[in-house]
């Protein structure tokens, strides 16, 4: 216990990171609900296809640098050149990501527009371009100031991001009056722009004493060569986010891309729990990298996964078992009447939104053995898991998509697409914990299976609740089920051992400063 308390010095901001994290996930989700709800499916399926189609490339504008700034740093090299070495790789990979997305742009134009009215014009595409730029551009000085403060990351602008975002939406829906679809997604694309430009200046100010140092041609060839290790592991996950909507939009339209979208971003904040939890105890997992505290890394690694599967989930269960019910609750019974067809997609979606909570709690549960094998330089095993969780899921795609495997039609695209993340995610997780496990002696944590049990517990009174009071689930009666839930769970945890007060210490150790 007490060697756990001496490696967390200066660590109490770091619960204030993780709310910034969270609560930028509730504004994004607030602004795209909005869209759904007040817009209608196309007009966010065109959004999230401009996103990912665009920012499909969005990777190169890093492609690693960041992690290499930082084990540079962790050699003894100055922080001036390496900040310029930094901001060199940075401005010149931008114009890398131009280029490329310039491509893009142009395959879409002339090779894969519809010939059909959308609501995507092709000056859509430069503006949305534009805040990718500014996003990049920000991570200069994000990057550097974070590292400045000894891995604190900053993450007002982020914050302030989603917010503008939010409220110039709100604004956009309430107040102004589109005239048609492809001047709301203009509209929509300048929104991105203007916060993300809101963003970059909010970071270049708090940066602004961060000076860039003298030229070193060997700093920049270290700069390189570290930047080259991680690039594969980050490329194939970059575009295992975005392929999965630019396939299904290319397989489909952009109204069911839409219902996929909404049911994606529902699920967030899955993930979101575990980025906070990650936070919380990423440094002390770094001191035991640098110190190749061979057993603390493993005790340290097996109690953040028990911890992201305590929170995570409950989370994914939940969703999953009232999938429909959620996806209607947030995005409105009348964003599923698909244009003059009138066809009710609620049952397909409800799907999707369960199979995409499932792809979440693999990712989450992956995030812990990713974030050791990042920390301590194991790029083979990385680039290893990153290969076969985007093989898995582009051989999947392309066999499920065009109707190979499945000829009959019977299961919708959108739950083709869905499966094919959930098992590269699973896939993911499973390779990443082969590797800890085998690396630092890393079992699972026998506790996690209490989880199981009171999650499973918390599902089956909620059923039993709806059944027998024949309830009709809306807004309100979802959140007191989660509340319900919520207790029901906890009452699980602390009458399987799971949640004593030796528990709590322990975290609270892990997570404050202590003298």
């Amino acid at each position: 216990m007490g060697a756990f308390g001496d490696k967390l010095k200066g660590l109490g901001s770091r619960p204030r990171m993780g709310a910034a994290s969270f609560l930028t996930a509730i504004f994004n989700t607030v602004a795209l609900l909005l869209i759904a709800r007040e817009m209608n499916a196309e007009i966010l399926g065109t959004l999230g296809f401009l996103l990912a189609f665009v920012g499909l490339f969005f990777f190169v504008g890093d492609m690693g640098n960041s992690l290499a700034f930082e084990r540079l740093l962790a050699r003894g090299c100055g922080f001036p050149e390496c900040y310029r070495a930094f901001m060199t790789a940075k401005l010149k990979l931008t114009v890398v990501m131009i280029i490329l997305a310039g491509i893009m742009m142009a395959v879409y134009e002339f090779v894969l527009s519809p010939a059909t009215h959308t609501a995507l014009h092709p000056v859509s595409l430069v503006i949305m371009l534009g805040y990718f730029i500014t996003a990049n551009l920000a991570g200069i000085w994000v990057v550097g100031l974070s590292l400045k403060r000894g891995g604190q990351r900053p993450r007002t602008h982020e914050l302030v991001e989603s917010l503008a975002r939010a409220a110039m939406i709100i604004g956009l829906v309430t107040i102004a009056e589109v005239a048609g679809d492809q001047d709301a997604i203009f509209q929509l694309a300048l929104i991105y722009l203007l916060a993300g430009t809101l963003a970059m200046m909010l970071a270049r100010n708090a940066a602004r004493r961060l000076k860039p140092g003298e030229y070193s041609e060997e700093v920049e060839v270290d700069f390189q060569d570290e930047a080259a290790k991680v690039a594969p592991y980050i490329a194939m996950g970059a575009l295992v986010l975005c392929l999965d909507k630019i396939l299904l939009w290319y397989f489909t339209d952009f109204e069911t891309l839409g219902i996929y979208f909404g049911a994606q971003r529902v699920t967030v904040f899955i993930g979101a729990a575990a980025v906070s939890i990650e936070i919380l105890l990423g440094r002390v997992l770094s001191e035991y990298v640098r110190e190749n505290e061979t057993a603390k890394l493993s005790e340290t690694i097996r109690l953040t996964e028990r911890y992201v599967c305590l929170v995570v989930l409950p989370v994914a269960l939940f969703y999953i078992a009232l999938s429909g019910d959620l996806l209607t609750a947030f995005l409105g019974p009348d964003f599923f009447q698909i244009g003059p067809r009138e066809i009710s997609c609620i049952s397909d979606a409800g799907i999707t939104v369960a199979l995409l909570a499932g792809a979440g709690f693999f990712t989450a549960m992956a995030s812990p053995h990713l974030s050791y094998l990042l920390k301590a330089d194991r790029t083979r095993e990385l680039t290893v898991i990153g290969g076969l969780a985007l093989g898995a899921f582009a051989a999947l795609a392309c066999l499920l998509l065009p109707d190979i495997l499945l000829a009959d039609g019977n299961v919708h695209l959108m739950n083709r697409t869905a499966v094919a993340l959930l098992v590269s995610s699973a896939l993911g997780y499973v390779i990443a914990r082969y590797f800890t496990w085998k690396l630092l002696d890393c079992p699972p944590h026998p506790r996690m299976a209490a989880h199981l049990l009171s999650a499973t517990l918390m599902i089956t009174f909620i059923h039993f609740l709806i059944w027998y009071f024949e309830i009709t689930m809306n807004f309100g009666w979802l959140v007191v089920m989660a509340v319900i839930g919520t207790v029901v769970y906890t009452l699980g945890l602390y009458l399987t051992g799971e949640m004593l007060k030796t528990d709590f210490d322990r975290f609270r150790e892990l997570t404050t400063h202590r003298d």
